[in-house]
């Protein structure tokens, strides 16, 4: 991400429209409506360009039925889809509104999740959208449980089979737009996220949301001169190191956790890293009462062998 923001060309068409390319981007796309195709006539450049840089800086693309066409230039098959696609919205779509106005530890779960991994926006019109994407499935049904919500979870494929399916859903609700907005998160909040104001009796379950979303656990062995050696690295990544920073000073202030480094990456977001022995506290401290389910299977099962190998820690 950082090679494309030096380039030339980038550098240029900032100066030119004054801002950075990723408000830009986003804004021509989520607030004016304009399509790939579109935005690369207007920047004079191919739209695979665009399409590649919209992965690149993670800057999520709405489905083409969101975007306005002429009806009169479209083929039948196109005006028949876009009517099923009218009428299907017409049904009603349901949600906890009140969902983010009481802490409970469902609520602080899924705020640290939508603190890692969710997005707000307004259209064009005037309408109030949050949404949650990942490439874990599962998670995003959950969450959708969570917020006892029936709307679709849309898929994003890639032509790369390196590249995992992306999984979004996306929510209209002023209500629930005005209640993040009051628990201090806006659009485009990436690298200006600060640390939300959360009860100490729920940060652990928001800890373990936001780690649900943009943490990772590592757990495994390495063989020298025929010996076994394991490891245990957990890490929270964030574009913001006024967040990281806060989050890493809450851990300290209600867990055993002690220790842990903040470093920059090269693509200019922030990294905490922890060892071993501050891994597994971690461990028990973000999973202590934990609702059935309420946390990514996967990443806890690795906790798990982990705990099983070192035992106990104090």
């Amino acid at each position: 991400m950082k090679k494309l923001k030096e380039t030339k060309r980038i550098k240029n068409i900032e100066k030119k429209w004054g801002g950075g390319i990723e408000s830009l981007l986003h804004d021509w796309h989520w607030k004016k409506g304009l399509t790939h195709r579109k935005i690369s006539k207007k920047l004079n450049v191919p739209r695979s360009s665009i399409t590649r840089w919209f992965e690149k800086l993670n800057i999520p693309t709405q489905d083409s039925s969101r975007i306005t066409v002429d009806l009169s230039k479209t083929t039948t098959l196109e005006r028949q889809n876009k009517e099923k696609t009218k009428n299907q919205k017409k049904q009603r779509k349901k949600v906890n509104e009140d969902f983010f106005k009481k802490w409970t530890k469902s609520m602080a779960y899924v705020l640290g999740y939508f603190a890692a991994d969710g997005y707000m926006y307004v259209n064009p019109r005037g309408s109030c959208y949050i949404a949650f994407s990942s490439v874990d499935k599962s998670l995003i049904i959950k969450v959708r449980e969570i917020l006892e919500s029936n709307h679709s979870i849309g898929k994003r494929s890639f032509e790369n089979p390196n590249r995992r399916n992306v999984y979004r859903l996306q929510i209209g609700s002023k209500k629930l737009y005005k209640d993040l907005e009051e628990k201090g998160f806006f659009p485009n909040k990436t690298k200006r996220l600060t640390f939300p104001k959360i009860p100490n009796r729920f940060l652990h379950h928001f800890v373990r949301g936001y780690f649900d979303g943009d943490g990772c656990v590592n757990f495994g062995f390495s063989q020298k001169r025929g010996k076994k050696s394991y490891f245990l690295i957990t890490k929270f990544s964030s574009g913001s190191k006024k967040f990281i920073k806060t989050l890493l000073q809450k851990i300290h202030k209600n867990s055993k956790v002690k220790g842990g480094s903040i470093y920059q990456k090269p693509d200019g977001s922030w990294d905490l890293s922890l060892s071993i022995r501050d891994s597994l506290n971690l461990f028990k401290f973000m999973h202590k009462d934990a609702e059935e389910g309420h946390y990514l299977r996967r990443k806890f099962c690795k906790f798990k062998k982990a705990k099983e190998l070192y035992g106990g820690v104090a």
